[in-house]
């Protein structure tokens, strides 16, 4: 959203996103979608709402408003100044607004932003941050949830992530907390400076010889396992992971 305003220009990003195929149904004469029950036309009407309401209630003194102030009074951050959204709520419906029924979204993808929220939400918990506002959940704060993934943790028989499987956790995490400095929720993104190896170690190998010993092994006695050497060896021999 765009409001020119004495010559000044202040813009916000609305909670709405569209892919490709959407964008092909948006009349400009209309600045709307054509399609019926559209989630974002109702957004873009209920701005259009809040903005007529805007202009009659302060018809003797808009002159004196900013465009800045004009955008906090239309998506009501004025009236929520001192009410702000917890870290855990925000990242939950972030999950629940822009991913879980996205279509562009391949469903591993979803998977993996779903594991991430679930991830985000036990870290809270164990630690007791559920009244932790977003703008508090700073770097440090990061760096424990990050240390939190890369450790064992016995009281839920949780085990230590490998770095590069942490690394795909708070990618997401990541993408989340970009979108609240893009909503200008926060001012800096506490995951911008996390960082982890994305290279796996390489896993220990079988060598000719091992695999010249399963070859030749006398399954005399066991006969019914000659069959799973041979799709194993199989697998070996052709590359199969």
């Amino acid at each position: 959203m765009r409001v020119l305003h004495k010559g000044v220009k202040a813009e916000s990003r609305l909670n709405a996103e569209v892919d490709e195929k959407e964008l092909l149904l948006w009349n400009e004469r209309t600045e709307s979608f054509e399609q019926q029950n559209n989630f974002i036309n109702k957004r873009i009407y209920a701005m259009r709402t809040e903005f007529e309401k805007l202009q009659t209630t302060n018809n003797y003194n808009l002159s004196s408003f900013t465009s800045r102030k004009i955008i906090d009074d239309l998506l009501g951050k004025n009236n929520q100044a001192d009410k702000q959204i917890n870290a855990a709520t925000y990242v939950n419906r972030f999950f629940n607004n822009h991913v879980i029924n996205n279509k562009k979204y391949a469903y591993n993808t979803i998977k993996t932003y779903r594991k991430s929220v679930n991830h985000f939400a036990n870290f809270i918990h164990i630690n007791r941050l559920e009244n932790i506002t977003l703008k508090e959940f700073d770097y440090d704060k990061a760096q424990a949830f990050t240390t939190y993934l890369t450790s064992d943790y016995p009281p839920t028989l949780k085990k230590a992530m490998t770095e590069v499987s942490a690394l795909s956790v708070i990618r997401k995490l990541k993408v989340i907390f970009k979108h609240a400095v893009a909503s200008e929720e926060i001012r800096k993104n506490p995951f911008s400076d996390i960082r982890l190896n994305s290279q796996s170690p390489p896993k220990p190998k079988l060598t000719i010889e091992e695999l010249a010993l399963i070859y030749h092994l006398d399954l005399f006695e066991n006969a019914s396992l000659s069959i799973y050497r041979d799709i194993f060896l199989f697998s070996c021999f052709t590359g199969l992971s």
